[in-house]
């Protein structure tokens, strides 16, 4: 009993360990995606392919960073892989500090810095959230993240864009500097248990999943992720517009503050309603997006910041599913070779949204053009959105019919006997 209490006791600090850990690199990461890549936009004259460049080595570092983090995983523990991401990021900020000129003329080096740190950061915390937690824990485990996510994306967002504009982008890179340190410090808190080394098995994972005769429901799940990686770059052309439209930091941040209180209304209402209101959240940010093709405005802005919060709902299902698969499939001894598999469709995806940006830059950028670059992402995610769903349906059915079937066996083995 006493023991049991103990485990609990672990178990519940770590978890509130892990999501500080993941709180603060969310905070870091709102300050990159916005006012960094803003900063990059502004220092660059308002080049769309400085951004679209900035962004495309982000997302190549994090896939590289990724698979070196996943080896890793095999043969030390996460823990120490996700201090050496803080450690990254804080030196990250420190160059920002004290670089002045650095941003402008080596903003491609920066974003692959901090393609590096995320990849680092999630290679480890997604295997250490999957060896956590497992089914309904884990969805109650991301649930809170999001939401957790979605309150420090009310309170930064505005409090950053004030620092930058009556202070400096500095001086709030030396604040975030402070998260940075505050993120460390947590992660000495919560423990990852020792493993024996172990090697990078990507041809088991594949085999045993033919073998339970798994496979090609593993690549129809890959497919589903891959459209998710497409969302990358609509918060880019977003932030891009607002910047354009408003050209001030307040601007930006009070519009991701604002958005974020809606994200928490929806949060709670589909925790209650759940798969009665699914269907329609996946499409809800494209819907919302239209009134922009005929004005870039105060107002469709608004609308669109508030649209796109409901992708979160859409997410959580993704992220669930895809850190309780390993657990689900029956390829418990490849976590990080699941983990890694899946970020390869997310790679494909964000690159394939860098690419669409890029396409843009080189026509010739209108507010019009960044409208429908983004339309495409959206109608990408909104079947994203139906796919996942139907994918749930598909391996609910697998699962019945393979308990029907040992079932079959066990009374046929009753009635020989």
């Amino acid at each position: 009993m006493e023991e049991s209490k103990k485990t609990e006791t672990k178990i519940k600090t770590n978890k509130i360990a892990m999501l500080t850990t993941n709180i603060a690199f969310s905070v870091l990461a709102l300050f990159v995606s916005v006012f960094l890549v803003a900063q990059v936009f502004s220092l660059t004259d308002y080049s769309f392919m400085a951004v679209a460049l900035f962004v495309l080595l982000d997302c190549a570092a994090l896939f590289i960073f990724y698979f070196l983090a996943s080896y890793l995983c095999k043969k030390i523990r996460p823990i120490w892989i996700t201090r050496a991401s803080v450690a990254l990021a804080c030196a990250f900020l420190v160059t920002l500090i004290f670089w002045s000129d650095g941003l402008r003329n080596f903003y491609i080096l920066f974003g692959f810095i901090w393609g590096a740190v995320g990849g680092l950061h999630w290679g480890a915390m997604n295997y250490l959230v999957t060896n956590t937690f497992e089914g309904e824990k884990t969805k109650n485990y991301m649930t809170w993240f999001f939401g957790l996510e979605i309150a420090a994306s009310i309170i930064f967002p505005f409090t950053f864009g004030l620092l930058i504009d009556f202070g400096s982008f500095y001086l709030t890179s030396i604040i975030v500097l402070v998260i940075g340190a505050i993120q460390l410090i947590s992660t000495f808190i919560f423990s990852s248990p020792k493993r024996e080394k172990d090697s990078f098995k990507i041809r088991e994972f594949f085999k045993t999943l033919k073998e339970k005769k798994r496979l090609k429901l593993t690549f129809a799940f890959w497919g589903v992720e891959a459209l998710s990686g497409m969302l990358r770059a609509v918060s880019f052309g977003l932030v891009l517009l607002v910047v354009l439209v408003f050209g001030s930091n307040i601007s930006l941040g009070a519009f991701s503050s604002i958005a974020a209180v809606v994200g928490v209304v929806v949060l709670i209402i589909y925790k209650k309603l759940n798969k009665k209101i699914y269907w329609a959240l996946g499409i809800v940010p494209l819907l919302t997006l239209i009134p922009l093709f005929f004005n870039v405005g105060f107002t469709t802005l608004v609308i669109f910041q508030f649209g796109i919060i409901f992708r979160t709902v859409v997410t959580l299902e993704e992220s669930t599913a895809r850190l309780n698969f390993p657990k689900k499939f029956g390829t418990e001894k490849y976590i990080a070779e699941s983990h890694l598999f899946f970020e390869s469709a997310f790679f494909v995806g964000r690159a394939l949204s860098c690419v669409i940006v890029i396409i843009i830059a080189l026509i010739g950028v209108t507010e019009l053009l960044v409208v429908i670059g983004m339309a495409i992402m959206l109608i990408f995610f909104a079947l994203h959105g139906i796919l996942l769903r139907a994918w749930h349906s598909k391996v609910s059915k697998n699962e019945k019919m393979q308990n029907n079937n040992k079932q079959g066996d066990i009374i046929l083995n009753d009635r020989i006997n």
